[in-house]
């Protein structure tokens, strides 16, 4: 599960820099709380959500995080076919 990956990634750093996180059970339950749409399809920041789940607010602490949650998704991403070709044409 992406998810699942993305969040240990976030955990891991947060641990290899020596930062007391949450219990898994707490990270989870803020993970599912965070885990929705909005209304008016509203963006809300990665930064922020991670901020929220891992109780962490240093600026390089959570760009490093938001870097370590996108990786499984970035890994598991598709080209397709046709899309060289349209953003050429959009330049």
């Amino acid at each position: 599960m992406i998810l699942r990956e993305a969040i240990e990634n976030c955990r891991d750093k947060l641990i290899s820099k020596g930062v007391t996180i949450p219990d898994d059970q707490r990270v989870w339950l803020r993970v599912k709380e965070q885990d929705h749409g909005s209304p008016g399809n509203k963006v809300y920041h990665l930064n922020e959500r991670l901020s929220t789940i891992f109780g962490v607010t240093g600026a390089t602490m959570l760009d490093e995080l938001c870097i370590e949650f996108m990786k499984p998704i970035f890994r598991a991403a598709k080209l397709h076919d046709d899309a060289k070709t349209t953003l050429k044409a959009l330049l």
